[in-house]
């Protein structure tokens, strides 16, 4: 099964997030891993990450720090990804099917030359 890590950026995202994180959790025909980092929330969001983590610490790891924006977030995000095999970038406020990935990874050719993005 394909290893895919998704990144998700948060930022005051607490009426969304736990219905995503939900969504990401419920993704079948693939290996998840969700990499989240909060980019200084001052809701609730990060007490909402920290409850699905703790029931899922296999799963879920969390990063947080000053605010940096999107951009800045995301990319802090793809510093720390580590290895995998494919990536996914997530907002917050989305509620994914559940064969999002597994439809996206049959999309791409592995045995591509170059890069290829879904």
């Amino acid at each position: 099964m394909q290893k895919v890590t998704v990144l998700l950026s948060t930022y005051n995202g607490e009426k969304f997030i736990s219905e995503q994180i939900e969504s990401l959790l419920a993704q079948h025909g693939v290996d998840v891993r969700i990499l989240i980092r909060d980019d200084g929330s001052t809701d609730s969001t990060l007490d909402i990450i920290e409850s699905f983590r703790v029931a899922h610490p296999d799963l879920i790891q969390i990063t947080s720090g000053p605010h940096k924006g999107f951009s800045g977030s995301f990319y802090s995000l793809v510093c720390e990804a580590g290895d995998s095999d494919y990536y996914a970038f997530c907002d917050q406020d989305d509620v994914w099917l559940p064969d999002r990935l597994k439809t996206a990874v049959s999309m791409i050719d592995s045995d591509s030359p170059v890069p290829e993005m879904y």
